[in-house]
Parts: structure tokens; sequence; C-alpha cells
């Protein structure tokens, strides 16, 4: 005697076997544009299997992955949670469940679902990689360095691994090391401008500032619009005291809309050493249109208001601050400094 498989139901109405094809040819379908990586409509097709099946695990999987190439983190967890209740969970959901929770920085829950994926599927090299990643996210040297020599032992052209050895060994401080994995890395892909980044950030850290800058005008080189290498170029020129460039450079990273809350600070500290307290002003208001509720930034902008004689807009700013973190030391000793400022200009009362 044949038996079936126990019936679900799409709004009080049971899923029938037409139904299940249905969803199972749009998953194929959706599989198909997530290849191709045209995201929104891999979306739309998945997203219409489950309305024929709300219970296709497979397509619950894949749209999780879409969502968590999207960085929509929240709706992947939401949807491999609901996917892993109806199946056993499998090498795939695992290496999934491992990335969702190593892009929140849970990093014992990542090494656990990709111990417990290499245990059901066996070490493929991106379960290798991430596994290092997880190690690497958590400081521990020595642990990375070897998942990532074990990995390009194994898969020598593997790029990704010998910049991630080059990581590795930068915070084990075995720098004469980790260039020549950084070099590996560029000899098997050239353009790989992350590692150029990661190569110049270590000589910053050791002090070589003028190769830092040859490494990152070469980046720029091969992709002009690339924001972390410009930003890091400014870096670069404010080691060497050369503010005007390092400026230009996060001006441009700020006019391609990808400046981050630091590149807006360092911009302000760049204009203050060329004294132009225009351009700070300027840059830090830009901050906080973008992040309104950066703390530094208002109260950075609140004391430099108010030594340019705008108490008003200063004392705003700091009460803008105060009420994002009233507790905060640094809001106290910004409160300290305005009244002192104030005491040498009329200005309205606050406490």
């Amino acid at each position: 005697m044949t038996t079936r498989p126990p019936l679900q139901f799409v709004k009080g109405h049971p899923v029938t076997a037409v139904r299940r094809r249905h969803a199972h040819n749009y998953f194929l379908m959706g599989r198909h544009h997530v290849e191709q990586g045209v995201w929104d409509r891999a979306r739309d097709l998945l997203t219409r299997a489950l309305q024929y099946d709300p219970h296709h695990a497979p397509s619950l999987r894949l749209l999780a992955n879409v969502e968590y190439s999207q960085g929509n983190l929240a709706q992947a967890k939401a949807l491999l949670a609901q996917a892993m209740t109806l199946a056993a969970p499998d090498p795939e959901t695992l290496f999934m469940q491992g990335n969702l929770a190593l892009s929140e920085q849970d990093l014992p829950a990542a090494l656990d679902a990709y111990r417990r994926a290499e245990a059901l599927g066996g070490r493929t090299p991106e379960l290798w990689y991430n596994t290092g990643l997880a190690y690497l996210f958590q400081g521990a040297g020595e642990e990375a360095a070897r998942t990532f020599r074990e990995l390009v032992a194994e898969h020598p052209r593997h790029h990704q691994g010998w910049d991630a050895l080059g990581c590795a060994l930068r915070i084990m401080k075995q720098y004469q090391d980790a260039v020549q994995a950084f070099l590996s890395a560029l000899e098997i892909e050239p353009a790989y401008n992350e590692t150029r980044d990661h190569l110049a950030q270590m000589m910053l850290e050791i002090g070589n500032v003028r190769q830092a800058q040859h490494i990152l005008e070469s980046a720029l080189h091969i992709e002009p619009h690339r924001a972390s290498s410009r930003h890091l170029l400014g870096v670069a020129y404010a080691a060497t005291q050369e503010f005007d460039r390092a400026a230009v450079c996060w001006e441009t990273v700020a006019l391609d809309g990808k400046a981050s809350p630091e590149t807006y600070h360092l911009l302000a500290d760049a204009r203050l050493h060329l004294r132009d307290t225009a351009g700070a002003t300027r840059a830090l208001e830009a901050l906080l249109q973008q992040y309104p509720h950066d703390l530094s930034g208002h109260l950075k902008l609140a004391l430099l208001l108010m030594e340019r004689g705008e108490a008003e807009r200063g004392w705003q700013h700091l009460e803008q601050a105060k009420a994002i973190d009233p507790q905060h030391p640094a809001v106290h000793t910004a409160f300290t400094a305005a009244q002192s400022i104030a005491a040498e200009r009329p200005s309205p009362q606050h406490g």
C-alpha cells in the first residue's frame, strides 16, 4: 500500500500534487536566475514557488540565499529557520546558517555550523575559507593561518585564501610572510584590489607609508572609483602631513556617495589642519545629514560652531548629543568645554 505525504495547506486549501509541481518548476527557474546573478527576478520566481507551496524547503533555502546575497540578513535568517523546520539540515543549509552567524559576528555559532556542515558533506573550498574567516574575525591568528595554509596547499590557485592568509599572518605580526602571501594572491589574480588594500594597511601599520601610497595608487589605476582604496590613500597622505591631498581623497569618496562616518571625521580633521574651519564644518554637517545619531559628530560640530561664534547652533548639537547618550563621558566633557567657550562670549544659559 502506497503512503501519501501529509497534505499541506495554502490559505485553508490543500497543496495538491499540481501545486507542488508548479512550485518545483518556479524553483528551477529561480535557481537558474540565481546562477545568472539576476537577483530580483530570482526573488520573484522563488516567492511565486512559495505561493504554490509555502513548505517547499528548496525554495525557502534558495530564497534565504538570495536575501543573504542582497544584505537582507533578518529576512534570510527567518527563511532559513523555516526551511530547517521542514527537513533535516544538509551541508548547504548549515553552510548558509554559518554564513548568517558570521555576518552577525556570532563566531562560535558560525564555527559550529561549519563543523556540522563539514561532518555531513566534507570540506569544500568555500567552507574551508569561511571557517578560516571565522577564526580570523575572532583574532585567532594561529588557527586562521593554519586553516588558510591547509586551503592553499590543497587549492594553490585560491587567491582569496592567499589574501586571507596574509591577513592572518599580519595580526600575528609575521610581516615578511604576510607580504609573500599577499603577493601570491596578486600573482594569481592581479585585479583583486582587496589584497592591495590589505597590503597597504599593513604597510601603514609598519610605517612604510610611501609604499602604501604606491600600492593604493596602483589599485585606483585599475579601479578608479574604489572607495576603500581612496579612503586608505587619504590616510596615507595624512600620515605624511599632506592634508590637502588627503582631503581631496576623502571628498572624492563623499562625492561618490560612499563615505563612512570615519571618512567625514578624517576630512573634518584634515580641514582643521589646513586651518579651513568652514570646510571642517561642512564635512561634519554632511556627516550628520547621513548619520544623524553620530555622537562624536554632534560634539565636534558643536564645539567648532561655538568657537566660530555660532553659540546657538552649537548648543543645539550638544543637546542632540546629550539626547543620544546622556551618560557618555564625552558628552560631559564637551559641555564643560562649551561652558568655558561661552564664558568668553555672551550666549544663552545651558546646563
